[in-house]
């Protein structure tokens, strides 16, 4: 049931309008109207055109109609390229085989021949060569109601081709034409100028060149100048670390030189020199003290002191950036780089030039040797156990102030005891 209701639709759907489709209806029109003219036809059955056979249609590889419309349009402007392509070979043949006679002609003539002599022997080989390949041409046909040349190459009849080939003939008309309406350029006639002028024009571009070259380098300089950086400066107090390069002299060293001259040497100089003043005679009233001048002490004093590179580093605390301002003392310098935990007024700072060799030595107050203990109930430095066995008694008010001898001085009863240990001693 259901294949036969496929079938009737399938043959009562009208069919699709496709391009070949329209074609073979159109040729089955065309066969049905040349019905009464197929015996006019048979007589020309040995007759083929190679153009008609090329133009065959194939309904399963057809074209849609824009297609078709592009194709001619692109046929159209083929042909009219041709054409022009055609005519420009013609003239250039015609003025070739112009020229070609006119050369022969000149060459009889300077050979003395003639034109009868080289034109004699010429003709039966051309005419010869014109039997092989002859060639029928009817000439161009002319347009009795326009007057134009028709030409004979073969034209499409379809509209869209011929409406192609008239949009492009008239859009070459109208730019021959826009190019005839434009005015003539008037060629300039080229003026020769003398050595004198030359010598002024070079005078005066080199002058307007001198004056942009100014210019280039004003402009250059006015650039740099609004891209020079602005230094960013600081409000209020800051540190400032600076490292450079600087000159330092440095003085030859002398302290490693020896003197060349002993004083042993001296000595024995000395001797012998009075030994022979003696037995010549001389008085012992006259004395001779050699000195002598080192080499080397000479020599370190014409050598000029040597200058060096040196690089130096410094820290710099300042208040603010703005002229005028004063420069901060010792302690807010000490307080800003190291901190405030330490009193900066009263530490003791050596410097370089006048600072100790070692380290100061402290001595007993009592003794007077140095010091290498200290009393840890009153800090007092002692040497050595006779020093403490004293301070012990000063603490324990043993020991009493005298005014009169403004010092200490021991009390009656630390007497009494020293002479009662002294007693005990000695009984021992």
């Amino acid at each position: 049931m259901s294949d036969n209701e496929g079938e009737s639709l399938s043959r009562r759907r009208s069919r699709r309008s496709t391009a070949g489709n329209r074609m073979e209806a159109a040729l089955a029109e065309f066969a049905a109207l040349n019905n009464g003219n197929d015996m006019e036809l048979d007589d020309d059955k040995d007759f083929s055109d190679k153009a008609d056979e090329e133009e065959v249609f194939d309904s399963d590889f057809a074209s849609t109609d824009e297609e078709a419309v592009q194709e001619d349009e692109a046929a159209a402007e083929k042909d009219i390229v041709a054409e022009e392509r055609q005519a420009r070979r013609s003239e250039r043949q015609r003025t070739f085989k112009a020229a070609e006679a006119a050369i022969a002609r000149q060459r009889a003539l300077m050979n003395g021949t003639g034109p009868t002599a080289s034109t004699s022997k010429d003709v039966p080989a051309k005419k010869r060569s014109s039997r092989s390949n002859r060639r029928v041409s009817m000439g161009n046909v002319v347009d009795a109601e326009t007057g134009q040349a028709i030409s004979t190459a073969r034209k499409s009849r379809r509209k869209s081709t011929m409406q192609s080939s008239e949009n492009l003939a008239s859009r070459l008309k109208d730019a021959e034409e826009q190019k005839a309406a434009l005015p003539k350029r008037v060629r300039e006639a080229a003026h020769t100028y003398t050595q004198a002028e030359l010598i002024a024009r070079a005078l005066d571009t080199e002058e307007g060149n001198i004056a942009d070259h100014r210019n280039y380098l004003a402009q250059e300089e006015e650039k740099r100048r609004r891209v020079r950086v602005v230094r960013q400066s600081i409000s209020g107090p800051m540190l400032r670390w600076v490292s450079r390069v600087e000159d330092e002299i440095k003085e030859p060293d002398t302290s490693s030189l020896h003197p060349s001259t002993p004083s042993a040497i001296l000595q024995l100089a000395r001797q012998k020199l009075g030994a022979v003043m003696s037995q010549n005679g001389m008085g012992s009233g006259y004395s001779f003290n050699p000195t002598l001048m080192d080499n080397h002490a000479l020599q370190a004093s014409k050598q000029p002191p040597e200058t060096l590179k040196v690089s130096r580093n410094y820290l710099v605390y300042e208040l603010d950036q703005q002229e005028g301002i004063s420069k901060p003392d010792w302690s807010q310098t000490m307080s800003t780089v190291f901190g405030t935990h330490v009193n900066w007024d009263e530490v003791k700072v050596y410097s370089g030039k006048h600072r100790p060799l070692s380290r100061p030595v402290v001595k007993c107050p009592l003794t007077g040797r140095p010091a290498i203990y200290r009393d840890p109930r009153s800090g007092v430095p002692y040497a050595n156990v006779e020093a403490y066995q004293i301070l012990s008694k000063i603490i324990a008010h043993e020991y009493i102030w005298n005014e009169e001898l403004q010092c200490y001085t021991a009390s009656d009863r630390s007497l009494q005891i020293e002479e009662e240990a002294d007693d005990g001693s000695q009984a021992r």
